[in-house]
């Protein structure tokens, strides 16, 4: 099983989007300019650059498990609409469990998706913590800073 962050449901090789899709949303996630990244420290770097993987990895997959849900879904309905059509029994039979199969499927590839979404919602998780504990390493704990005193 790869990285988490690179890999977030662990199913690369099963809903990983075309790789120049996953490039293609990396570019739409990314907002900060090399110039404004050179400022930040390697963690912070690597944080950011986990995320925007992340994001991009889920943004190409659902795409494309919409195109493969949306082609089997029109498949689905081709066979539906061959019923009527069918000369005998067995050919009846045969579209049914044809049916069957591609409902199957589609279940398969719902499930596929909900599974993402978790490992999604995880990593989303992972990230805060890390954000979190980054700006403590950077900072150090908020009950060591002197009170303000904006109180009246």
């Amino acid at each position: 099983m790869g990285d988490a962050r690179s890999d977030p449901a662990g199913c690369a090789g099963e809903l990983r989007g075309p790789q120049r899709e996953i490039q293609a949303a990396l570019r739409e996630v990314t907002v900060l300019t090399p110039a404004q990244t050179a400022r930040m420290s390697p963690e912070q770097v690597e944080q950011l650059e986990a995320a925007r993987r992340s994001v991009a990895l889920l943004q190409a997959t659902s795409r494309e498990a919409l195109q493969a849900s949306s082609q089997r879904f029109a498949s689905l309905q081709g066979l539906i609409d061959a019923i009527p059509r069918a000369t005998d029994a067995k050919a009846v039979l045969d579209l049914q469990a044809r049916i069957g199969a591609e409902q199957a499927m589609l279940q398969n590839e719902h499930t596929k998706l909900m599974v993402l979404n978790q490992a999604a919602e995880a990593e989303q998780r992972a990230q805060e913590q890390r954000a979190r504990e980054l700006a403590i390493s950077n900072f150090g704990s908020l009950r060591r800073l002197p009170a303000v005193g904006l109180n009246p």
